[in-house]
C-alpha cells in the first residue's frame, strides 16, 4: 500500500508504526547523454563526427556513437559537425540512444534546388597531429571521377607522394614500401597491381569516411611503422531501394542497395574493365627525343584488365547495437611484351602478373547505456600474387664458340602470398566528464608463401607464420578548452619470437587563440611483417612480403615526431605541419653473381606541409607544398653516409580547384615534382632528376530525369600528355656487356580522356 509514497514502516508486535523515510543528503547523480549520428537521407551512419556537449569536444567511433556524462549538468547543449552536412545545435534532457539525423549541404530534388554550401566541411586538417579527414562526396567532382576518386583525392594532399604514381600502395610521410597500410572495413588491403590514376583498389561508391593518418597515431591504431589510410565503408539505405551506375569509357560500375526490414541493409558493388585501359600501340623506342627524357630506353604500353566486387550485410538492434558483415574481393592482370632491335642487338621481355586480393570483416558494437561502448571484430585478408618475368637479349652480328648468339637470358617465376587474421575486441568508458578512456586487446595472425624459380637463382620455396597478441590503453583528457591531451600505451607480445614490443604514444593540441590550434605527437611503433627489397646484379628491384623472426628479418622499429598547427577563419584554412621518422630493421637482399647477401638497415624521413585552402560560395581552391628527404644506410655502402631513398623526392607542389556553376561543375589540378634523385642506379648511372608534371581537368553537368540523378561530364588526365615515369615498372636489361643496360618501362598515366555518365535511382 505504501510502496509509491514517502513513507516506510516497522511492525511492533500487533502495531505498525508509519513515519516519513530519511532523505538522503548529498546523494550523487549521473546524467548521462548518448546516442548515434546518422545521415537524415539514408540513416547513413556518420562516423567520426565531431561532438561539442556543453563546451566539451570529442569524436564518435566508426559507428558514429558518442557518449557523455556529467554529475551537475541536467541539460546538455549539443553541436554536431560532420564533413558535407549541416551543423546539427540544440539542447537536450538526459538520455541514451538519442538518433541525431543530420542533413547533407546539398539536397537535389526534382522541382527545386535547396543549395547551401556543398563543399563546407570537404575536409578538416589540423584537428589533431598528423590526420587528415576527408569529405568523400569532394572526390566527385575532381579529374578522374568514375573508377578512383577516392586515391585521386589522396594524392592531391600533402604529404602524399603522387610523383612516380605508386601502382599498390602509398608513400605517406617519405614511408618506405610495405611500411603504410590501408584498411577497408577494417580487412587490410594488401594491394593489388591497379593503376591508381584510372581505378583503384576501393570502389569509390563503397567508400563513406577517409581519415588519413600521416604519423603519431595514438595506441588504439599499430601494424604499421608507416601512414594509415582508414577507409568506412557504406552500410546501406535502410529506408529505400536504391542503384548507382557509372559508365565510362573505360570501365563499368554498379551499385546496389536494398534495406531487409527497418533496421538492415544489404549493399553489394561491381566493377569491371571491359578493354584494356592503356589501348596498346606499337613499341616506340625513343622516337620522340622531346618526350622520351630517359636514355636508353623502350616504353612498354601494357594489358591490363582489372576486377572487383563488394558485398556488406549491416543493421542495428532496437537498443541501438549495430553489426555488419563486410566482404571484398579483387583480381587483375598485368602484362606487356616488348621484341625490339636495339644496336644490332635483339631485346625481348615477357612481363606477366596476376594479382588476387580476398577479404571479410564480421563486427558487432555494443552500446552500455551511456557509459560508453565496446566492439567485436574478426577479419581475414589475403593476397595472391604472381609475376613470370622472362628477358632475352641476343647480339644479331657475332655468335660465340658455341654457335649461339645469346647476351643474356633471364627466367623468373615468384609466387608471393601474405593472409591476415585480425581478432580484435575494443571499447571506450567515460570515466568522469572530461576523461575517456580506450581500451583494447586481439591477436593478429600473418602466413606468407615465397615460391621462386629462376635459371640464375637457386629455387626458393617456404611458408612463414607469425603472432602476436595485442593490448592497449589510453587516457584522452580535456581538462578545459583550450588544452586536450591523450597517453597511451599499446604491447605487442610475439608468439613466436617470445617478447614484447611496448611503444607509448603521446599528443596534446592546444587552443590558446581563437582561430588557432597547435599540435604536437611523439610516439613508437612496431611492424612484424616486412616488404624487403630484392636488388638483382642490373639493379632492378622487387619487393617480397616476409615474416619478422628476429634475426635475419627483424621486427621493424619506428619513432614519429610530429609538430604543427592550423590557422581557421570563416573558409579559410592555413595548417603547417612537420615531422621526423626514424625506422630501424628495413631488409635489403643484395643478389650477385656470385652470391647472395641479406643486409639490414635504417631510414629516415623528414619534412614540412604547406596547405592552404580557400572556400567561397561552393567554390574551393587549394595549394598543398611539402619539402622533405628520405635517407636509408644499409652496411654494404662504401662509407657511413646515408644516401637518397629511391622513393626520396625533394618538392612537390600540387594545386586543385573547384568552381560551383551550378548545374555545371568544372575543376582542375596539377601536379609538379622535382623528382627522384637515382643514387642507387636505377634509371641511370648518374644522379640526374626526372620531374614530375601532370595536369587533369573535368567537367560535369548534373540533371535530373523523374526519379532519376545523373551526371554526365568528360575529364582528361595528364592534358599536356607529359611522360612521366612509373618509378615501380623499370627494368634494366644488360645488352653488350652487365655494365650496359637498357631500361624498359611502362610510363606512368598518358593523355586519357573519359567520357563518363553517372546514373543513380
Amino acid at each position: 500500500m505504501v510502496k509509491d509514497f514517502p513513507v516506510t514502516f516497522e511492525k511492533s508486535g500487533d502495531v505498525y508504526l508509519f513515519y516519513p523515510k530519511k532523505k538522503t543528503l548529498h546523494q550523487e547523480k549521473t546524467f548521462r547523454l548518448s546516442g548515434r549520428i546518422y545521415d537524415s537521407n539514408n540513416m547513413e551512419s556518420l562516423p567520426y563526427s565531431h561532438v561539442l556537449i556543453n563546451g566539451i569536444g570529442g569524436i564518435t567511433d566508426e559507428h558514429g556513437n558518442f557518449n557523455f556524462e556529467s554529475k551537475i549538468d541536467t541539460l546538455f547543449h549539443l553541436k554536431v559537425s560532420y564533413l558535407g552536412y549541416q551543423l546539427f545545435d540544440t539542447l537536450l534532457l538526459p538520455g541514451v540512444n538519442y538518433q541525431i539525423k543530420l542533413k547533407s549541404s546539398y539536397v537535389n530534388i526534382n522541382e527545386i534546388i535547396v543549395k547551401a554550401n556543398m563543399l563546407f566541411f570537404s575536409d578538416q586538417i589540423g584537428s589533431q597531429a598528423g590526420l587528415m579527414h576527408f569529405n568523400h562526396k569532394i572526390a566527385q567532382l575532381i579529374p578522374g571521377n568514375g573508377d578512383n576518386s577516392v586515391f585521386n583525392l589522396l594524392r592531391l594532399q600533402p604529404g602524399i607522394l603522387a610523383a612516380g604514381e605508386q601502382s599498390s600502395e602509398m608513400i605517406i610521410w617519405g614511408s618506405n614500401a610495405g611500411h603504410s597500410q590501408v584498411n577497408f572495413d577494417d580487412i587490410t588491403l594488401f594491394g593489388l597491381k591497379n593503376y591508381n590514376d584510372n581505378i583503384s583498389t576501393v570502389n569509390p561508391y563503397m567508400a563513406k569516411d577517409i581519415r588519413i593518418h600521416k604519423g603519431g597515431y595514438d595506441a588504439t591504431m599499430g601494424e604499421r611503422v608507416g601512414g594509415i589510410v582508414d577507409i568506412t565503408g557504406i552500410d546501406g539505405s535502410k529506408q529505400k531501394t536504391g542503384v548507382n551506375l557509372n559508365l565510362n569509357n573505360m570501365t563499368m560500375n554498379v551499385l546496389l542497395e536494398t534495406p531487409l526490414g527497418n533496421k538492415s541493409s544489404l549493399v553489394g558493388a561491381y566493377r569491371q574493365t571491359y578493354y584494356n585501359l592503356y589501348s596498346p600501340d606499337d613499341i616506340k623506342i625513343n622516337e620522340n627525343s622531346q618526350q622520351s627524357h630517359m636514355e636508353n630506353s623502350i616504353v612498354a604500353v601494357p594489358d591490363y584488365l582489372f576486377r572487383d566486387g563488394n558485398i556488406k550485410f549491416s543493421g542495428y538492434t532496437n537498443n541501438g547495437d549495430s553489426y555488419h558483415m563486410s566482404s571484398f574481393w579483387g583480381q587483375d592482370n598485368f602484362t606487356y611484351t616488348v621484341d625490339q632491335l636495339y644496336s644490332n642487338m635483339n631485346i625481348s621481355q615477357e612481363l606477366t602478373e596476376k594479382n588476387r586480393q580476398y577479404g571479410a570483416n564480421i563486427h558487432y558494437s555494443k552500446l552500455w547505456k551511456g557509459k560508453g561502448s565496446s566492439k567485436i571484430s574478426i577479419a581475414y585478408s589475403n593476397l595472391q600474387s604472381f609475376k613470370h618475368d622472362i628477358q632475352n637479349t641476343k647480339d644479331m652480328n657475332m655468335m660465340n664458340h658455341m654457335g649461339d648468339n645469346m647476351m643474356h637470358s633471364e627466367d623468373l617465376q615468384t609466387q608471393n602470398d601474405i593472409s591476415e587474421f585480425k581478432a580484435k575486441l575494443s571499447g571506450n568508458i567515460r570515466l568522469l566528464t572530461r576523461h575517456e578512456l580506450n581500451y583494447g586487446t586481439g591477436l593478429i595472425q600473418n602466413t606468407t608463401l615465397l615460391n621462386e624459380e629462376s635459371i640464375s637463382n637457386t629455387a626458393i620455396n617456404r611458408v612463414d607464420n607469425g603472432s602476436q597478441i595485442i593490448a592497449f590503453v589510453q587516457d584522452r583528457y580535456s581538462p578545459n578548452n583550450k588544452i586536450s591531451y591523450t597517453l597511451g600505451l599499446r604491447s605487442d607480445y610475439s608468439i613466436n619470437l617470445q617478447k614484447y614490443f611496448l611503444q607509448p604514444r603521446f599528443n596534446v593540441s592546444l587552443k590558446f587563440i581563437p582561430g588557432i590550434q597547435f599540435n604536437a605527437s611523439w610516439g613508437i611503433y612496431n611492424q612484424f611483417i616486412v616488404l624487403g627489397s630484392v636488388v638483382d646484379k642490373y639493379n632492378n628491384y622487387r619487393y617480397l612480403w616476409r615474416i619478422s623472426n628476429g634475426v635475419e628479418y627483424p621486427v621493424l622499429a619506428a619513432q614519429h615526431f610530429v609538430f604543427g598547427g592550423v590557422f581557421k577563419k570563416n573558409d579559410f584554412t592555413l595548417s603547417i605541419e612537420s615531422f621526423y621518422k626514424e625506422t630501424e630493421g628495413i631488409t635489403r637482399l643484395i643478389e650477385s653473381s656470385n652470391t647472395n647477401t641479406l643486409y639490414t638497415g635504417n631510414s629516415t624521413a623528414k619534412g614540412i606541409d604547406f596547405f592552404v585552402k580557400q572556400e567561397y560560395d561552393g567554390n574551393s581552391i587549394w595549394v598543398s607544398y611539402s619539402l622533405a628527404q628520405t635517407l636509408e644506410w644499409f652496411p654494404y655502402f662504401q662509407d657511413e653516409i646515408y644516401r637518397n631513398a629511391l622513393h626520396d623526392q625533394r618538392h612537390e607542389i600540387k594545386f586543385a580547384g573547384i568552381v560551383d556553376l551550378m548545374p555545371f561543375f568544372i575543376s582542375a589540378n596539377y601536379v609538379y615534382g622535382s623528382g627522384f634523385l637515382q643514387n642507387s642506379g636505377i634509371i641511370s648511372s648518374t644522379n640526374t632528376n626526372y620531374p614530375y608534371s601532370r595536369l587533369d581537368i573535368a567537367g560535369i553537368y548534373r540533371f535530373s530525369l523523374k526519379k532519376m540523378k545523373l551526371e554526365a561530364g568528360i575529364s582528361i588526365l595528364n592534358v599536356f600528355n607529359h611522360e612521366n615515369i612509373k618509378l615501380t615498372n623499370i627494368t634494366q636489361i644488360p645488352t653488350t656487356d652487365e655494365q650496359s643496360t637498357l631500361n624498359i618501362y611502362s610510363e606512368a598515366i598518358p593523355f586519357t580522356p573519359t567520357i563518363f555518365l553517372n546514373i543513380s535511382f
